[in-house]
């Protein structure tokens, strides 16, 4: 048992190196001294190790190496495309680097997530395949909120495109299990957007003004949570810098604190470098000033 310290969703730098340079030392020192770690061995102390020639040694691992080789290459091409937010080149080499591991979670998450992305071949069949492939990580019932995050997000995307009420209530269900069970603040943010843009539709006062409480209380709490983030002492060694930052700009744009926000908003576009992660925010951040703007006046 290998063990290493988490920061919330996120693994540290210096603890990353410090564990990168651990488990090399664990498996140097279990290669140089070899030994039948199994229980099987125990109960059963006259069972023979399975062996091999060495030419069949041989053939096995230039097979394996040729395999990671190959997983690598399309790995890396799917991340360059995905930086540089061609989602159609994205969805195909995360398609074929799944081929090789069809359980990977995050394969499959980029997998669908540069798909929606991709609005190929066309905005609705991009969202149904998306849906599709999400679908394989059982998202109802996933803890993932990364897995939630992608199922909300494509159900927003087709309320968007079709105004159907039951795909924004589907978007909503995702995104408030991804802050429920997690605090993931993606996920409240973009719960919160998504209680608002409900609170527009409801034909009861009171159920509106309801949806407009909740967006706001949960603003309020991933406000919360994310200063303190990033007033730990930890926080300089987390990856997703960017991504709190552009939420923290956000829910402060709803809450009215405007010069704040800039501030944070100006941290987020110091980081971001995909224009996809732009288009993202700004989607966000329009859709929440429209409708702050129109109920003022």
């Amino acid at each position: 048992i290998f063990n290493y310290k988490h920061l919330g969703e996120d693994i540290g730098s210096r603890e990353a190196r410090r564990a990168s340079r651990d488990l090399r030392n664990l498996i140097k020192d279990t290669l140089d001294n070899p030994t039948p770690d199994s229980p099987v061995y125990t109960f059963i102390p006259a069972l023979q190790k399975p062996s091999l020639s060495d030419q069949e040694f041989n053939d096995l691992l230039d097979d394996a190496e040729e395999i990671q080789e190959s997983f690598s290459a399309h790995l890396s091409n799917a991340e360059a495309a995905a930086k540089d937010s061609n989602h159609i080149d994205a969805a195909r080499e995360f398609q074929t680097a799944l081929e090789f591991n069809p359980d990977h979670d995050y394969l499959t998450q980029q997998y669908a997530l540069h798909t929606y992305k991709s609005e190929h071949p066309s905005k609705l069949l991009a969202l149904s395949d998306a849906s599709a492939i999400i679908a394989r990580l059982s998202p109802e019932t996933s803890n993932d909120p990364e897995t939630l995050g992608i199922a909300g997000a494509i159900y927003k995307n087709m309320w968007k495109a079709t105004q159907d009420l039951g795909a924004l209530d589907r978007a909503i269900t995702f995104y408030e299990r991804g802050f429920e069970l997690r605090r993931d603040y993606y996920n409240g943010e973009n719960a919160a957007l998504c209680i608002e843009a409900r609170s527009q539709l409801q034909d009861d006062k009171d159920e509106a003004q309801f949806d407009r409480m909740t967006a706001s209380k949960i603003r309020s709490s991933v406000s919360s949570m994310l200063l303190d983030v990033i007033d730990s002492p930890d926080f300089d060694q987390r990856s997703d810098q960017k991504w709190i930052f552009a939420t923290l700009a956000n829910c402060l744009f709803a809450a009215g604190k405007i010069q704040q926000a800039d501030e944070f908003e100006e941290k987020f576009l110091e980081r971001s470098t995909a224009q996809w992660e732009h288009e993202t925010f700004e989607s966000n951040k329009t859709a929440l000033l429209e409708f702050h703007n129109n109920n003022i006046s």
